[in-house]
């Protein structure tokens, strides 16, 4: 009798548990499936040719007019789709906008595009191309790090960001002397010569006329 009693008891139990579950589903929803999305942001190095996530000046430095190419990943890692996926690419001073996909915005200094759909697990890559200002803006700037900075953000409220380091290097590299600064120096020592050698004359003809007295 009495294990019948715990058998029914038990199986009370279980039957108020499961329908409990039931009525928590029906009230808040079956849980939703997992989203997220991740965001990758790579610079070129000029050395190696090779993609990093950031390059410091000891690796490389860029000077007046070089290129510099940005590479940006945008992942998928959840488990459902993500739908239109806004893309906001901030570059930083001393470089110039050459191309990427999307519009440029010169007043924010902002590239922007939309990715209409990510499946799971489906990564998309995008190249942004800048170059270095010239040498005449670099004389006025100090020599640094910079920072290029990424958002992403989708339909359903998903986002993610990402930087890449570069440095700038603002002195002249191979720079000449000018012709007339040439001119300059060869006309000192041309000065100079001339004197050293009246000096020398000079003291020779005392020499010649303290032999002759003697």
């Amino acid at each position: 009798m009495i294990k019948k009693i715990i058998v029914l008891t038990i199986s009370i139990l279980i039957f108020v548990g499961n329908a409990a579950k039931v009525e928590a589903n029906y009230m808040y929803g079956a849980p939703e499936e997992p989203r997220q999305i991740v965001v990758d942001k790579k610079v070129r190095s000029t050395k190696d040719n090779v993609w990093y996530d950031n390059l410091s000046a000891s690796d490389v430095s860029f000077v007046a007019d070089d290129k510099v190419d940005f590479k940006i990943l945008v992942k998928n890692a959840g488990s459902t789709n993500l739908n239109n996926i806004k893309v906001v690419d901030t570059l930083p001073n001393l470089v110039t906008f050459v191309g990427s996909p999307g519009t440029y915005f010169p007043n924010t200094r902002q590239v922007e595009w939309q990715i209409d759909t990510l499946k799971p697990g489906e990564e998309q890559s995008f190249e942004i191309q800048t170059k270095v200002v010239s040498s005449d803006v670099l004389r006025n700037q100090s020599s640094g790090c910079l920072t290029n900075s990424v958002n992403v953000k989708a339909e359903s409220g998903e986002s993610d960001q990402d930087t890449a380091q570069f440095c700038v290097e603002t002195k002249i590299l191979g720079a000449q002397i000018p012709v007339t600064g040439f001119d300059a120096i060869w006309g000192i020592l041309a000065g100079v010569i001339a004197s050293t050698a009246g000096i020398f004359l000079k003291k020779f003809d005392q020499i010649k006329l303290r032999i002759k007295n003697r």
